[in-house]
Parts: C-alpha cells; sequence; structure tokens
C-alpha cells in the first residue's frame, strides 16, 4: 500500500513466491529482503503487517536492522487486528462449547442428510414457515459460528420441534433454552464482527479506526462482565484475557 501525491491510497500484489525454506525468522527476513531490494523499497517502508505467528514476530528486529524505517522502527510492526479478534473470539467460544455443539451438530446434521434435509422441507412448510438452508460453521473461522447461530434464531423453535418430533434423536435433541446464551453471545460477537469487516479494508486506510473498535471491545467486555450467567462470565474473561495480552490494560 502506498498514498501518492493527491493523497489516494494504492493496493499492488509485488510478490507471489514459493517459500519451502524452514519458516523461520531468519528466513522471513530474508525473503522479504530480496523482494523489497528488487523493488527498491528498502528504505522506503514505514511499516509492515505481520499476524501473530511467532516467527513473524522476530523476523521484526531482522528487518528493522536492515530498512532503516524512521522514527526509529517505532511503528514499523503493525499487528494484525483482525487476526487478534480472532484469537480472543476461539479462546471465549471453547468456554461456551456445551451451548454451541448441538446447534452445531444439528445444522450439520441436516446439510449431510438429503433426505433429512427433505423432511425439514416438509416440516417448514407444514409449520407455515418457508424452509432454510443454514449457515455451515467453519472450525477455524470464528465468524462462521456467529453467521451460523444468527441463521437458526428465528427458526429455534421449529428445530426443537423437528429434530424431537421427526428425528427423535437423543443425540440431536435441542431445547429453546440453548438458544438464551448464544443469544447474548451473538450481541458481543456483533462487535468483533463489525469490527472485522471495517479493519479488513484494503482500499482505504485502516489504522486510525483501530482505536475506536478497541474501545468498543472493552465496552462490551465491561456490560457482559456482571452477567448473572456464569458460562458467559467465563468467555468473556477467556476473551479479555487474550486481548489485553495483545493491547492494553483498560478500567
Amino acid at each position: 500500500h502506498w498514498i501518492d501525491n493527491a493523497w489516494n491510497i494504492h493496493k499492488h500484489l509485488l510478490a507471489y513466491r514459493c517459500f519451502n525454506d524452514p519458516h523461520t525468522a531468519q528466513n522471513i527476513s530474508h525473503l522479504l529482503f530480496l523482494i523489497l531490494e528488487e523493488y527498491g523499497l528498502t528504505s522506503k517502508i514505514f511499516s509492515i503487517s505481520f499476524d501473530n505467528a511467532s516467527a513473524n514476530t522476530c523476523s521484526i528486529d531482522e528487518l528493522i536492522r536492515i530498512c532503516q524505517p524512521s522514527i526509529g522502527g517505532k511503528f514499523f510492526h503493525i499487528r494484525c487486528t483482525c487476526h487478534i479478534f480472532n484469537l480472543c473470539v476461539q479462546d471465549g467460544l471453547r468456554s461456551l462449547e456445551t451451548y454451541i455443539k448441538p446447534i452445531r451438530t444439528a445444522i450439520h446434521y441436516l446439510w449431510t442428510h438429503p433426505q433429512v434435509m427433505k423432511q425439514w422441507g416438509r416440516f417448514c412448510k407444514a409449520n407455515g414457515m418457508r424452509a432454510k438452508r443454514f449457515a455451515r460453521d467453519v472450525p477455524t473461522r470464528w465468524n462462521s459460528t456467529y453467521k451460523l447461530l444468527l441463521s437458526t434464531f428465528e427458526y429455534k423453535e421449529l428445530l426443537c420441534g423437528f429434530f424431537g418430533q421427526v428425528v427423535q434423536s437423543s443425540s440431536l435433541y435441542l431445547y429453546a433454552n440453548q438458544w438464551n446464551i448464544c443469544t447474548t453471545i451473538c450481541e458481543i460477537l456483533k462487535v468483533f464482527s463489525d469490527a472485522t469487516d471495517q479493519l479488513s479494508g484494503v482500499y482505504y486506510p485502516t489504522c486510525h479506526l483501530v482505536v475506536t473498535h478497541l474501545c468498543n471491545v472493552a465496552c462490551i467486555f465491561c456490560e457482559h462482565l456482571t452477567s448473572n450467567e456464569p458460562p458467559l462470565i467465563e468467555c468473556i474473561i477467556s476473551m479479555k484475557t487474550k486481548w489485553e495480552k495483545y493491547f492494553f490494560k483498560y478500567s
């Protein structure tokens, strides 16, 4: 990314290299140096953004030595905020697995059994609702869990009835109150989702937006730390602990 004389932001992919060497800090910094040197950019880099893999973080010191960035490299390493948000949410969701897993398992069962999906369609029609194909959950993407839960809220009573009356499997039995805590967690996840969507932009500056979203996250933590639901408090504490590891303490 760079900004031209008219203050327009540009984005270009400079290199897409095969990297067969071990992903050590030294090898990462060396490959980046070769690319920067090829384009004559070694002395023109103000900041670089990595995800939070330890080798990436360790390579920064070597890159600072090579590139000699302005302001002593104070702003040279910009951590990927969206990646940190992902780590926070993943930690929090683990403590709510008891509530989320039954819903996830039920929707997966629908997706993987075509005949059951047809029964679901007929069941919805008989109850005056349009059949819905719910979002699928991807274990490595927390926002897929968020979208899955959101997509089921309107149909929670139908889903409980369908798996209780039609499927009749004890391992797939759903209770309406399972969605209660999931409704609250989705209010929290919406803050992370909105932040991730805005901070993932590549055709507009995003650094100046980070503090606003960090404050929004801090506020949602404080709001729900007084919850009467112990599992929800455990979830918030897990997220907050990871969040503070990368950012700062707040009151």
